[in-house]
């Protein structure tokens, strides 16, 4: 990058390090749907798609959901089959009873499971979900550059496609993606957040 696009970058990284806190007492209530994404052992815990990025987000997506315990959630999960087309893109993941499991403590809140076979869960979402019960859709998990983001631009869209007055929203506390020698995590993440929030999709740091 050039110096100059170093420094825009600096600068959108703070501002999303210092989103404002949203209250929670606004959404804590059955009008409320938390789309809790990929939070899974083959992500958080072990497998081809491991990261400890991801395993560090387990406890903080489940602090957020102490705060909602009136919010309807959803687990929305990878849960590939050996054949998946998904594997042409990406290793073999999530493929396995083990590796499909809800990951660490968040195995035990309580929540509507909803399988998934791409990236991209909104198909599986509105398949299996009312979304005119919600008027708020809280998101959170992993990877925010690519089931997050696609996820909430499809949710947002979708809204805008029927007319649905409803808020898509992200918490940079409670998203991460994963780092390696070809996918730089914090400009992925800075990326996607950027791109959301453009959107229509709205941005804060955590609940308080």
């Amino acid at each position: 990058m050039t110096q100059k696009q170093i420094k825009e970058f600096d600068c959108l990284s703070i501002e999303y390090q210092n989103k404002p806190s949203l209250l929670v007492r606004t959404y804590n209530n059955p009008r409320c749907a938390v789309i809790v994404m990929d939070m899974v052992a083959g992500f958080c815990e072990k497998g081809a798609l491991y990261s400890p990025r991801l395993k560090n987000l387990v406890d903080r997506v489940a602090s957020a959901l102490d705060y909602l315990p009136e919010a309807v959630k959803f687990f929305l999960n990878d849960t590939h089959t050996p054949d998946s087309l998904e594997f042409s893109s990406y290793p073999k993941h999530c493929h396995t009873p083990e590796e499909r499991q809800i990951a660490g403590v968040l195995s035990r809140v309580k929540g509507i499971v909803i399988e998934k076979d791409s990236t991209n869960g909104i198909f599986s979402f509105l398949k299996y979900a009312d979304v005119n019960l919600y008027d708020n859709f809280l998101i959170m998990g992993n990877c925010t550059d690519i089931c997050v983001l696609q996820f909430a631009l499809s949710l947002r869209a979708y809204f805008n496609e029927i007319k649905k007055t409803a808020n898509v929203l992200v918490f940079t506390d409670y998203v991460d993606t994963f780092d390696s020698p070809l996918h730089n995590a914090e400009l992925m993440q800075v990326f996607a957040l950027k791109n959301m929030e453009q959107s229509g999709v709205k941005i804060f740091k955590n609940l308080v």
